[in-house]
């Protein structure tokens, strides 16, 4: 009994050996590369890698377009330069499967945006020359196209061309495909600067008794209520009735203590009355006694 049990085991493992699965091919596109993405998948669900599959442009004809073999997870790329008809041959002794799938590209995908680059130029004056240096980003950009109106080159592995020195106004072209054209002008100047002229003041001594050095440049001093003296600013102790305490008021810039009201001296006008008679009266009396002693006589 055992033995026809291992019999009967051996004979099926050994079909299962013999048996073989169809290999299927999927496509799909990809953009921005017109990529066609083939995945060679066995019926039994699992990838199969290490098939060779030959892309052909069948119509318009035009013959052999690629070969590639799939990877472990049974895929392979191929970039698509034109649109038509393709067929992609498969070839494996390991599956099943037809001669060749169809694959009809009606239309490539569209043109990416043109990328930006930066160009500098700086004049290495000693040496009689000018650099460009060109990048992408932070990275160099190698094989630009430069050109001057006198000179032209492209850029090496650091993103640099070095041209013989032209001063004044000088005319850059830098051109890659893929990139947007870089076109200026630039003014190079190798004429040395004057040096600076020398600070106004280093420190306080060196400016007028006003002023105070701020930033080597003498500035004056400047304030409401006191004056500038020694480089700095002098405050008065007010100079105004409000900037003194209660009950003082501002005097010659000195808060002192507000004086008391001075009271006249008043007089008793009833007591003197009597006393003092009116000076029209006493004449009244002297011109009538003259008047009697004419008349006697």
């Amino acid at each position: 009994m055992r033995i026809l049990l291992f019999l009967f085991l051996l004979i099926s493992f050994s079909f299962s050996l013999n048996v073989t699965h169809f290999l299927n091919i999927e496509t799909e596109t990809a953009c921005p590369n017109n990529d066609l993405v083939m995945t060679a998948i066995a019926s039994n669900g699992l990838p199969a890698p290490d098939i060779e599959l030959r892309v052909v442009l069948y119509s318009p004809y035009q013959g052999l377009r690629a070969v590639k073999t799939t990877d472990v997870d049974g895929i392979a790329i191929a970039e698509l330069t034109k649109t038509g008809l393709y067929r992609i041959y498969i070839n494996t002794e390991f599956y099943n499967h037809d001669d060749f799938v169809e694959f009809n590209y009606t239309e490539l995908c569209p043109a990416p945006p043109p990328k930006q680059f930066n160009v500098s130029v700086t004049p290495l004056c000693n040496q009689s020359r000018m650099m460009v240096q060109v990048s992408d980003g932070d990275d160099p950009l190698q094989d630009v196209f430069v050109r001057t109106l006198n000179w032209s080159s492209t850029t090496n592995n650091n993103g640099q061309v070095i041209f013989p020195l032209d001063e004044g106004y000088v005319y850059i072209v830098a051109n890659k495909s893929g990139f947007v054209l870089q076109e200026f002008w630039i003014d190079i100047n190798c004429t040395p600067e004057p040096p600076p002229p020398p600070p106004e003041c280093l420190q306080n001594p060196d400016c007028a008794f006003n002023q105070i050095c701020e930033n080597e440049t003498c500035m004056n001093i400047s304030g409401t209520c006191g004056y500038a003296e020694n480089h700095s600013w002098i405050n008065y102790e007010c100079c105004e009735d409000t900037d003194c305490g209660y009950k003082m008021i501002c005097a010659n810039k000195t808060c002192i203590i507000k004086p008391e009201p001075v009271l006249e001296n008043l007089t008793n006008t009833s007591e003197t009355e009597e006393e003092i008679p009116e000076p029209a009266c006493a004449l009244s009396v002297l011109l009538l006694a003259g008047i009697l002693i004419r008349a006697t006589f």
